[in-house]
């Protein structure tokens, strides 16, 4: 009876399948069940019963299999009591980290790591919750970065951070009403139904980031950048404004759609679906925006701006225009009114707020936002874990992490 054999036991019984459990352990099929065949003939009794489908294990089989688990946890505390005189940070580190949580934490962690860290590696596992925490009891993993509630199944556990998911939310019903700020405008004030006002939105945020991350720019002229960006858009969709009613509306949610294939495509620009990330937080007049307390002051000052000032055109001559196109346009060109330069103005007006959302939802860095998949009312907290048996490796992770943060 070997350790090797002991781990392929484990493995199939958790895959319940032979060549999957055989992947797992990097080894061929016919290798992993010769192994297993020659274990169950040495114990002289049937770990596993083979189906046409499934592979099921016997009741005498799953005592077998937590025994086995439980001793290589022990081989591997083994090793970690012959690795204390050493220096514990050296070797691989086999991190799990969830799928919602991955793509806020591992770029900046990854960088982080390597710089502080170079001896030791990185081999990261991204999977849900209860395929880690097998990971975890196997020796499959060192430890592992998940959201709460899990079971308390003898693993150390300590708490890494808290999201402040409150005012994530609050920061996202502020940028989404940025946006509908200025559909407002030209819905409410001009009266033409632009269904194609989320591009706006994309081309303010990808075009200010590319100036901070390609051209090194601050964030004004960023913020400025990202105007002119979704200005250029506008004009791009002037000549719609020749449609009327319908017409329109159904041109501008193609002109919607087309865009957003766009940024789907250009990944280069965009990202791609994963977005962009490692972006500088804001910087206005010396003060650094970082964190979601920043980033809620940041984008209810822009809001507050913008309401402002769309408020104060509205009773302005241009204002009062818009009002007389909306009660009667025909009455409004008998005036001399021009009333297709007086669209493409409130168009061009009703992007300004959605464009300034880069400086909030595009500027503030991934790692500082609660991740999609937090759902907790009060916050998420996020966990390092590692069995008992590997305190001394664990908490080293658990330091890095708090420093990469």
């Amino acid at each position: 009876m070997t350790l090797t054999e002991l781990r392929y036991i484990v493995a199939v019984a958790r895959e319940r399948h032979f060549g999957r459990a055989a992947e797992a352990c990097f080894v061929s099929q016919p290798t992993l069940s010769v192994a297993i065949k020659k274990l169950e003939e040495e114990l002289d009794l049937k770990i596993f019963e083979r189906g046409a489908n499934e592979i099921s294990v016997t009741p005498l089989g799953e005592a077998i299999v937590r025994q086995a688990q439980q001793v290589i946890e022990q081989a591997a505390a083994i090793k970690e009591i012959a690795k204390r005189g050493k220096d514990p940070l050296a070797g691989p580190l086999k991190l799990g980290i969830i799928y919602t949580i991955g793509p806020y934490l591992l770029p900046e962690l990854v960088k982080h790591a390597i710089e502080m860290t170079p001896q030791m590696p990185l081999m990261l596992q991204e999977n849900f919750t209860v395929k880690l925490l097998d990971m975890l009891r196997t020796g499959e993993l060192d430890c592992a970065i998940m959201a709460e509630p899990f079971p308390d199944t003898g693993l150390a556990i300590a708490p890494l951070y808290d999201g402040t998911f409150f005012l994530s939310f609050l920061v996202d019903v502020l940028i989404l009403g940025l946006a509908a700020l200025g559909l407002q405008h030209i819905v409410g004030d001009a009266g033409v139904l632009n269904l194609g006002q989320a591009a706006f939105f994309g081309l303010g945020a990808y075009g200010g980031v590319w100036t901070l991350q390609h051209w090194g720019w601050s964030t004004l002229p960023a913020f400025g950048a990202a105007i002119v960006v979704a200005l250029g858009g506008a004009v791009l969709m002037a000549p719609l404004l020749r449609l009327r009613g319908v017409y329109f509306a159904m041109a501008s949610f193609a002109f919607g759609a087309m865009m957003f294939e766009i940024y789907g495509q250009a990944v280069s620009i965009t990202g791609g679906e994963n977005g962009l990330f490692l972006i500088p937080p804001p910087e206005i007049l010396g003060h650094t925006f970082v964190g979601n307390r920043d980033a809620y002051l940041l984008v209810l000052s822009v809001a507050l701006v913008c309401y402002a000032l769309l408020a104060l055109v509205s009773r302005t001559g241009y204002g009062l225009s818009l009002h007389a196109v909306r009660q009667s346009e025909n009455g409004a060109r008998a005036s001399g009114v021009n009333v297709a330069r007086l669209r493409f103005l409130a168009l061009a007006l009703g992007v300004i707020p959605a464009a300034s959302t880069m400086m909030s939802a595009a500027m503030v860095p991934p790692s500082h936002r609660t991740s999609p998949g937090a759902t907790a009312c009060t916050g998420v907290e996020v966990w390092t874990c590692a069995p008992r048996a590997r305190s001394t490796r664990s908490a080293e992770p658990a330091r890095c992490g708090g420093s990469c943060m």
